[in-house]
């Protein structure tokens, strides 16, 4: 994962996040593995259908929300936690689907508000 942050004018900042076509993997396999532990399908015990019948009758399109959803969460925080910012309210995200739908890199930018950036002028200590 790399993460890049842009102060923006105002009390506001750009965190810009690509996720490794590696590393998504692993967030759509943990999105495929939550969704069949659900899905009922007749013929079937509920949770025990094969990968392949599933994305066969159902394909990939709520695999890749899931895998979306789950890759947003755990690399936004990761992102705030990494470079130490003071979140104020939830972020404005943006995605980069062309770059996901040609390289599978999950790309995205999310603008939030933090705390500004003070700086306190001479004082004086009177005892």
């Amino acid at each position: 994962m790399n993460v890049n942050v842009e102060k923006v004018a105002g009390s506001k900042a750009r965190v810009k996040v690509d996720v490794t076509p590696e590393e998504f993997k692993e967030y759509y396999e943990e999105a495929l593995t939550k969704i069949l532990e659900t899905v009922e399908v007749k013929g079937f015990r509920k949770g025990k259908i094969p990968r392949n019948i599933y994305l066969s009758r159902f394909g990939e399109g709520k695999v890749y929300q899931e895998a979306l959803d789950i890759a947003l969460n755990k690399t936004y925080f990761q992102a705030i936690n990494e470079q130490k910012l003071q979140v104020l309210a939830d972020p404005e995200i943006d995605i980069d689907f062309e770059k996901f739908n040609s390289e599978k890199t999950l790309s995205y930018t999310a603008t939030v508000s933090v705390y500004p950036d003070i700086e306190l002028g001479q004082y004086f200590v009177w005892r």
